[in-house]
Parts: structure tokens; C-alpha cells; sequence
């Protein structure tokens, strides 16, 4: 409860629009890069024959996490946080993980699609 005299909007903690950016830049690049070890252990526990679609739709939602997660980091540095290696962690990290799984995945389609 606020002392007497003073609204809520006035005690609460508000945060700029970067610094969530940057949080959530390392959020999804954290998220990404834990997923792929889940990855691992889905195909190798699935049958034969999905482990094909696991893997195609695993490496699409790594290289997505991954790109709004570099997308979310460039933000931030753009408008402005005070937390600019959070930022840049989260936009490195995602970038890199996201472009690596989306060429995986854009070879391997290619692949299955051959065989």
C-alpha cells in the first residue's frame, strides 16, 4: 500500500522499453539454446519414422526463438537500456543460433525432400 498522499503509478518501478527488450533478447537466446538439447533427446527417443518431422519442426522453432530473440536484442540497442551486454549477449547469441539452425533446417528439408 503507498503512503497516504501519493497515487500507486508514483511507487511502482517502471522499466523502459529497452531494458524489457534486453531481457527478453537473452530470455529467447537462453530459451533457444536449451531447446536444442531437448531436440537431441525428442528424436532419439522417437520411433524411425517421425524423427524426420521432430527434427525439421525442432530446428524451425530454434531458428525462431533464435531470430526474435536477435531481433529483440537490436531493438534494444536502438532505443536506448542500460543493460547493453544483456542487449548484446541476447542478440549475438540469438542471431547465431537462429541462422545456424535455419540453414540446418533449410539443408536438411532440401535433403529429405531428395531422399
Amino acid at each position: 500500500m503507498p503512503p497516504p498522499g501519493q497515487d500507486r503509478s508514483a511507487t511502482m518501478r517502471r522499466m523502459d522499453p529497452g531494458e524489457r527488450l534486453a531481457g527478453r533478447a537473452l530470455a529467447f537466446a537462453s530459451v533457444a539454446c536449451l531447446v536444442v538439447p531437448a531436440l537431441v533427446v525428442t528424436i532419439a527417443v522417437l520411433p524411425q519414422g517421425a524423427r524426420r518431422i521432430a527434427f525439421l519442426l525442432g530446428l524451425a522453432v530454434v531458428a525462431s526463438l533464435g531470430m526474435v530473440s536477435g531481433v529483440a536484442g537490436r531493438r534494444a540497442l536502438l532505443q536506448g537500456t542500460r543493460h547493453r551486454w544483456r542487449a548484446v549477449v541476447g542478440s549475438w547469441l540469438g542471431f547465431t543460433v537462429g541462422i545456424t539452425a535455419g540453414a540446418f533446417a533449410v539443408w536438411s528439408s532440401l535433403g529429405a525432400l531428395v531422399a
